[in-house]
């Protein structure tokens, strides 16, 4: 359900396996939560972090 502005009131994190079936986040591989790790770490970095990435060839597309 998408409430005012378009953005959805639950908040909360689904994840997904290979099938597409709704799974708990300790269900996940060791590599998916690695992963998951990394991706937090450049939102961060993104967002609200120093922008070491723009520092970086990390947005350069090939």
């Amino acid at each position: 359900m998408i409430g005012a502005g378009g953005f959805d009131t639950d908040t909360s994190t689904t994840y997904l396996d290979q099938n597409g079936n709704a799974i708990k986040r300790k269900a996940l591989s060791k590599q998916a939560k690695d992963t998951l790790h990394d991706y937090k770490l450049i939102q961060y970095d993104m967002t609200a972090g120093k922008g070491y990435l723009n520092d970086t060839n990390f947005f350069t597309v090939k």
